[in-house]
């Protein structure tokens, strides 16, 4: 049976739909957005943001897939308090995610955390060299987690001021590109590579991910991941 979640914007809700049937299986007063399934498809984690108040505040949410018994699984310090792009680790016990965090004197930045899905007590995986981290993915095995990274001073999600022949173009161009990390902490850059939202392929072998074509704009690329060297063997595919 598959099971396939999506936001519609008009209800600000995530539906299900399972089969030739659709159910809705959030809605008012919050906003939900990102769901993603546990992998042994039990659970449901998304986010959750209100915009009530001078701040909008977005948490992660975990919930069983036909959204009830949902339960917060991310805190943070106001007044902006900013957790997004959930993503589940492969015991289906553990969710990354971005999270806002406080740098300095009126200046935050997006790191990438995990947390148990029933404690809101979240643990930094990574420092990396760049301004921020978001949109991370979870390798099958849990041993990898691609990200998307980038210097505050380029547009987010970091559109090419410039065409370039490059496929895909270089970093300086996109202003944002994708690393791998380990969730034990160090950072490992894999011949970083320009792109946003990377997924992985279900066996682990493989990532997708969005890049800057100078013809037709964004597409669709894939890549081989390689323990050793990365990233490799780049195609096109929209």
């Amino acid at each position: 049976m598959r099971k396939i979640f999506w936001v519609i914007f008009g209800v600000s809700a995530l539906l299900l739909a399972q089969g030739n049937a659709i159910f809705k299986v959030t809605d008012y007063p919050d906003h939900e957005l990102c769901p993603r399934v546990s992998p042994d498809g039990t659970r449901l984690a998304y986010v959750d943001l209100k915009l009530n108040g001078p701040f909008p505040v977005a948490n992660i949410r975990v919930a069983t897939v036909d959204g009830k018994n949902a339960m917060l699984s991310t805190t943070g310090q106001g007044p902006q308090i900013d957790n997004q792009y959930p993503s589940w680790f492969p015991n289906s016990a553990q969710i990354a995610y971005a999270r806002q965090v406080i740098v300095a004197s009126n200046f935050t930045t997006y790191s990438i955390w995990a947390v148990p899905l029933n404690s809101a007590n979240g643990t930094q995986l990574v420092q990396n060299n760049y301004n921020f981290s978001v949109m991370p993915d979870v390798s099958v095995n849990g041993d990898v987690v691609f990200v998307t990274s980038g210097n505050l001073n380029s547009p987010f999600p970091g559109f090419p001021p410039t065409r370039y022949g490059d496929v895909p173009p270089p970093a300086s161009a996109m202003g944002n590109f994708m690393i791998a990390i380990q969730p034990a902490g160090e950072s490992v850059v894999m011949n970083a590579v320009p792109g946003l939202y990377p997924r992985w392929s279900p066996d682990g072998k493989m990532i997708a991910y969005s890049a800057w074509n100078p013809t037709t704009g964004w597409d669709i690329f894939v890549a081989d991941y390689d323990p050793a060297q990365g990233l490799i063997n780049f195609r096109q595919i929209t």
